[in-house]
């Protein structure tokens, strides 16, 4: 394969790397439709609903030491996020 002048050889292998993840990308999203039967499925529950209570819970905190919800809990309230993964 040759390459126009304007292009130096050095860029090829630079610009093969860049590309080849879209092209696998568009290679796995060939033949997939929206009408897949895991698409059309209900959505399911990620959790307790807005103004429920949450139910009672142990966890180790970042030192290790079980905590539950009122050992946790200051004058204001408290923030927990449960995060369940990146590939959901």
């Amino acid at each position: 394969m040759t390459l126009p002048s304007w292009i130096p050889s050095s860029l090829l292998p630079s610009a093969i790397w860049a590309f080849l993840p879209l092209l696998l990308l568009a290679q796995a999203q060939e033949g997939r439709s929206q009408n897949e039967p895991w698409m059309a499925a209900p959505p399911t529950s990620t959790g307790i609903a807005v103004g429920q209570k949450i139910p009672p819970f142990k966890a180790p905190d970042q030192s290790g030491q079980m905590r539950d919800f009122n050992s946790i809990r200051g004058p204001k309230g408290v923030a927990i996020f449960f995060n369940r993964s990146a590939d959901w």
